[in-house]
């Protein structure tokens, strides 16, 4: 007689484990019950196993067909290197991910802050000059003038 149930660690503690060679079955024995497991699909998750051991390369490598599980790496990925200083590669995989821009953007703010502090003062600067009443069509005129070398026609 064959009874399928589950395992439950409170009910019973577990004694040994041995595995059939032919059929490739598992069987967990305790003191009142033998449990038999079959495994199916091993390598469903072992990218995960790499990702958590910092093995980037080889979890990339198992999640390759699936692009939510091989953004996880490429986030994973960044993250650590972001942690461990490497500013420059760490932002080539977050470029690869599904991040949004200002959440990674964000998080180098905080790390440099003074790169930021510029960029924002040339934007502001850049932006006031275009809010200036005519400011968009003298910077187009000087631009055509500076790549045709001709000024604008009068009419």
């Amino acid at each position: 007689m064959v009874f399928n149930s589950e395992f439950d660690p409170d009910d019973d503690k577990l004694k040994g484990m041995s595995r059939d060679p032919i059929s490739g079955n598992f069987f967990v024995f305790s003191d009142y019950a033998v449990y038999k497991f079959r495994v199916d699909r091993e390598k469903r998750n072992v990218w995960r196993i790499y990702l958590e051991r910092g093995e980037f390369d080889l979890a990339q490598q198992f999640c390759r067909d699936d692009p939510d599980k091989l953004d996880e790496v490429f986030t994973r990925r960044a993250q650590d290197l972001f942690e461990k200083g490497c500013h420059v590669e760490s932002a080539m995989h977050f470029a690869k991910t599904k991040c949004s821009f200002e959440e990674i953007a964000l998080k180098f703010m905080q790390v440099i802050p003074s790169t930021w502090t510029r960029l924002a003062r040339t934007a502001y600067f850049i932006t006031s000059n275009f809010l200036c009443s005519g400011g968009r069509e003298v910077c187009v005129a000087q631009l055509l003038e500076e790549a045709t070398g001709v000024g604008e026609p009068d009419d």
